[in-house]
């Protein structure tokens, strides 16, 4: 068993090893598949993706045509950089003969890699990228995240609505495709409802501070403050925000669901959306977070459900066309129909967008984060 303490460092290694290590990893017994993820923010992403594929090569890997063929994934980690991110693409489909991408859950690395993947006319299913131009006009991409006009959307009918918000505030990463451009949505449909946005502050992931815009939250009088930040960055001014007295609920999106329960005490009954919810009575769900915790000395995030479902969904687009080259996976996942994955239902009907329903949660006084209304699309 993987201890927590060591993960980063064998898959990083492993990653080193067989993307860097090699000049022709294809082979005719072996479909490849890369994973592209931050390692050191979003290792899960590598770990689902694993999980999934060792699983299929243990029952004997994939009948492609009569012949079983096993999958060998290679890792590449981003580091954050979309610049990274794409000089990975193209070594894994160029050099390494990838037939399909996975990973990418973030919107800035996301966004390039897609536009690559089109260009080579090789699938790529991004596990939680939620802008819309990941997909937008593309035939070979796709995601398994709802879009950011959903989310933000059902964000603000879930402040105003169930919480009975009247008065929001909203902190923003400037910068960030991602963060803006949901901050945009929430904020437009909490007006439409009749809410106001008393406060709008920016930051920047250079200058993390926020103590100015902080204050300027408070003297809002705001009974809600909306963060689609990332969990570490939301940690920090989550504490802050306490720090400073302001007592406002706060609200986020998916990228919470890394936030650490030790943080409880500045996170008491907040709430964030997202793509699955590990307390859910579902048989494959529970399956699937037994299988993680044995082999990864860990609680699965919705990052790792997402990429276990994306290697998962490749794995049957092949059984299901009977062959394991780009075309026809990106035909199997295109008419696929309904996919019941360890995070939910997972339908594409005519986009690389898929139909599927949103999972508020809650973290409570116990540090213990649950599931608290799933919204059905």
């Amino acid at each position: 068993m993987l201890r927590a303490s060591i993960r980063l460092g064998v898959l990083l290694f492993v990653s080193a090893v067989q993307i860097f290590g090699c000049s022709d990893v294809a082979d005719d017994d072996h479909i490849i598949i890369g994973v592209i993820a931050p390692l050191a923010r979003n290792l899960p992403v590598a770990e689902g993706a694993t999980l999934a594929a060792d699983e299929i090569n243990a029952a004997g890997g994939i009948d492609v045509g009569g012949r079983r063929q096993r999958i060998r994934l290679l890792v590449g980690d981003t580091e954050s950089r979309p610049e990274t991110a794409v000089s990975k693409a193209l070594e894994l489909i160029s050099r390494d003969r990838a037939v399909a991408l996975v990973g990418l859950p973030r919107s800035h690395s996301a966004i390039p890699v897609a536009r690559l993947a089109e260009q080579q006319r090789v699938p790529l299913i991004s596990t939680m990228s939620t802008h819309p131009e990941t997909t937008a006009g593309k035939r070979y991409v796709f995601r398994l995240a709802f879009l950011n006009a959903l989310q933000g959307r059902v964000l603000a009918d879930f402040a105003f609505h169930d919480l009975g918000a009247r008065r929001a505030a909203i902190l923003v990463d400037a910068a960030g495709a991602y963060s803006s451009d949901l901050a945009k949505v929430f904020e437009r449909v909490f007006q439409e409802h009749g809410g106001q946005v008393v406060a709008h502050e920016v930051f920047t992931e250079d200058d993390l501070v926020v103590a100015r815009q902080l204050r300027t939250i408070k003297d809002s009088d705001a009974d809600i403050l909306f963060m689609p930040q990332h969990a570490e960055i939301v940690t920090l001014h989550g504490r802050e925000a306490r720090r400073l007295g302001i007592a406002a609920t706060l609200l986020g999106s998916d990228t919470w669901s890394g936030i650490d329960s030790r943080d409880h005490p500045a996170f008491n009954d907040s709430y964030f959306s997202d793509f699955w919810a590990p307390d859910s009575a579902d048989e494959k769900a529970r399956g699937f977070i037994t299988a993680y915790r044995r082999a990864f000395d860990a609680d699965p995030l919705a990052s790792a459900a997402l990429s276990y479902d994306a290697v998962s969904l490749i794995a049957e687009a092949i059984r299901v066309r009977g062959g394991a080259d780009s075309e026809s996976i990106t035909a199997g996942i295109a008419s696929l129909g309904s996919f019941h994955g360890v995070s939910g239902t997972i339908d594409f009907r005519g986009s690389g967008d898929p139909v599927r329903s949103v999972f508020i949660r809650k973290v409570g006084g116990d540090g213990q984060i649950r599931l608290f209304k799933e919204v059905s699309p």
